[in-house]
Formats: C-alpha cells, structure tokens, sequence
C-alpha cells in the first residue's frame, strides 16, 4: 500500500526505518527566513536518506503589506515563491545536486482569510503526486514541509560570528550560507534555527523529544505529536559535521 506521510512540527510524524534509504521530499518557504538553506544542505548532505524532491514555497505576512522592505527585500513586486525557488536552484547547483527535482510551489495560500479549501495547483503539487504514484509497493514518502509552523520554541541558536568562523568561503555551498545571514540578517548576533532544527530532529530521532498533545482550540481539534524537547548542542554539532562531510 502506498502511503503519503506530510510531516510538519504540528503535525502527525513517523519514524522511519532507514535499513534502506527512506524517500523525502522537502518543500520549503526559503526566501522568507536564512535558516531553511541551512536546513536543504542538512537533508542533502545525508547519505542515510534520498532527497527525492526540494519544492519551494511562497510566504506572506502583514509586513509585505504595509512596509517597504522585509529582511533585505524590497516588498513592492515581491514574488515570494520566485524568490525561493531562485534560492532553491541557487544552494543545489553549489551542492552539484541539479539532478533532486525542485519544482515551483503555488504563489499563494489555500482559500482566503475567511476560510474556504480549495486546492491551489503548482507544478510541486503535481511533482508530489507523480513521486507518490511511482513509489513501490509498500513504501512511503516523508514529506517535510518547513514554512511558518516549524515557527515554534526550537531552541536550536546560532551565533553569528561563531558561524562565520566556521564557515568556509572557498567552498560555494558554505559561501551562501554565509552571504545569506550577512544580506538577510547582519544585525543579528544570534539566529534561531527553526527549519534546521525539524529537519535535524527528523534525521536524528534519538535528539528529539515527541509528547502527544491536543491542537490549541482555535485549530481544528485533534491529537497530534509535537517536538516539545531537542538536544540544541548534539544537533549543532551534528549539523556542521554533516556540513563537513565530503560526497
């Protein structure tokens, strides 16, 4: 049977069986904060899973509106998806990974403010759909999506100039993970890692802390897993080895 597993913070998620490469695809809002680029290299970097899909994803909130910049942006004309899907292709060309299809996401949310769920097309839906389809039987795929709801108490910090430091220029990947928090966000001396933190959560279960809990009641009402704990230095330290490693 064919299954599809959409694994957000907020929502339901499945360990996976890694004796054989558990299928990804990760979908990811990268031009609305630094840390999702960290987060791709994370995923892509890992030899214990395959990376069988890199979608990007649009962000809004009220500040696109009513200011002239977010971030280094320049709200006026800004096509948020565009945006990270140009840093999408930007970080797998410097990873020499082109091949990981990177489909555009849809431009905008699902329905309106005032409700409604009517689907929204884009090319990553219907790359999702066709990955799904062409599973074997009886494998699934983990979908990780790290937009707004990955937006909670993740205490994964790093420090500015702790992360130049290491960071290596010669190399394109780490190049553009240094420019990205040098144009992005210059005047912070620390950074919380929302994206990479699920991420890394995800990759190493044994860091991590799951507890059932209920949805807040403004959401819809249900049961759900949720990340309540991590250990922030294992994870660090996991990531920059992984950064590190050679193909």
């Amino acid at each position: 049977m064919k299954t599809i597993i959409l694994l957000i913070i907020s929502s339901f998620f499945v360990q996976s069986c890694f004796a054989q490469k558990q299928k990804v695809w990760l979908d990811a809002d990268t031009g609305n904060e630094m840390d999702d680029l960290y987060a791709i290299v994370r995923l892509v970097k890992d030899p214990k899973i395959e990376l069988v899909g890199l979608s990007s994803a649009h962000f809004n909130n009220p500040d696109l509106l009513v200011f002239e910049k977010w971030n280094a942006y320049d709200t006026k004309g800004l096509n948020t998806v565009a945006e990270s899907q140009r840093l999408n292709e930007q970080i797998l060309k410097s990873l020499n990974r082109l091949d990981i299809p990177h489909p555009i996401g849809a431009d905008r949310q699902i329905g309106r403010a005032w409700g409604q769920q009517d689907p929204r097309d884009s090319e990553a839906a219907q790359a999702i759909i066709k990955a799904v389809k062409a599973l074997p039987e009886g494998e699934k795929l983990d979908i990780l999506t790290i937009g707004a709801m990955t937006n909670l108490a993740f205490p994964l910090q790093f420090k500015r100039e702790d992360t130049y430091t290491k960071l290596d220029e010669t190399i394109e990947a780490e190049k553009i993970l240094e420019d990205r928090w040098r144009e992005q966000n210059p005047q912070d001396e620390t950074r919380v890692m929302w994206d990479l933190a699920l991420v890394a959560a995800y990759l190493k279960p044994d860091l991590a802390q799951l507890e059932t809990i209920s949805t807040p009641p403004e959401n819809k009402q249900r049961t759900i897993k949720a990340y309540v704990k991590i250990d922030e230095k294992a994870l660090a330290d996991d990531f920059w080895k992984a950064l590190k490693k050679k193909f």
